[in-house]
């Protein structure tokens, strides 16, 4: 079946309507929601514990807060539990701008 709308008022009745095109994709697949958190490990981290901390769910993507930091060289190698089969499109990750 054809879906069609319109914004402009060209639908015939003289308005515009407002509707809802669903839930953001970033957060109804979220892999935050299937990643086992108590079982994350992190290798290199400075803080124990602090590797957990960083995954996120997608609205609180821009909180500072949490870090992690390693203690001996630039790079952190974790581990990632996650439970369940499930297709991987996209990551994102940050780095935080305190050199």
């Amino acid at each position: 079946m054809a879906h069609h709308h319109c914004h402009g008022g060209e639908d015939g009745h003289g308005g515009h309507h407002h509707h809802d095109h669903g839930e953001d994709p970033a957060v109804k697949f979220s892999l935050y929601t299937k990643i086992d958190t108590e079982r994350v490990m992190c290798w290199n981290e400075a803080e124990e514990g602090s590797g957990r901390t960083v995954f996120t769910a997608w609205e609180d993507r821009m909180d500072r807060d949490e870090m992690v930091e390693s203690d001996v060289d630039p790079e952190l190698l974790f581990h990632i539990p996650i439970p369940k089969k499930i297709t991987l499109r996209n990551v994102s990750a940050r780095k935080s701008s305190i050199a």
